[in-house]
């Protein structure tokens, strides 16, 4: 299942993912103009609208900030754009809320049975 937004509601995008053998679960955009039917389109972005499930939509965001974890520099809290006092003073703070949001998420992962790597 390919979960994405509205600015993948293409019929390239819907049609390619098809040819892939996955499954489009895409947010429909809403037609130009206000009319009544969003997809009337391509086959592929019409099938794509009949199969979406707002239900595994719901989890976009929970995967997205799974792997958001992953993408950020090293693993390490950075305080930028803080003064130098300020860093003193509330740096740990931020990296107790950082070590919370991190469990969050790995705790979430488990949930949803994505294995989680080791890194020592």
């Amino acid at each position: 299942m390919f979960n994405a937004n509205r600015g993948y509601d293409s019929d390239q995008n819907c049609e390619k993912l098809f040819g892939m053998g996955m499954t489009p679960n895409i947010k429909q955009r809403s037609p130009a103009g206000g009319a009544a039917r969003a997809n009337r389109g391509s086959p592929s972005r019409r099938k794509a609208a009949e199969i979406y499930d707002p239900d595994a939509y719901r989890q976009r965001s929970l995967i997205e900030g799974i792997f958001g974890a992953e993408e950020t520099r090293g693993h390490r809290l950075h305080c930028r754009m803080r003064l130098e006092k300020n860093r003193k003073r509330f740096g740990k703070a931020l990296a107790i809320a950082w070590n919370i949001r991190a469990l969050n998420r790995f705790v979430c992962a488990r949930e949803k049975g994505h294995k989680i790597q080791s890194y020592g």
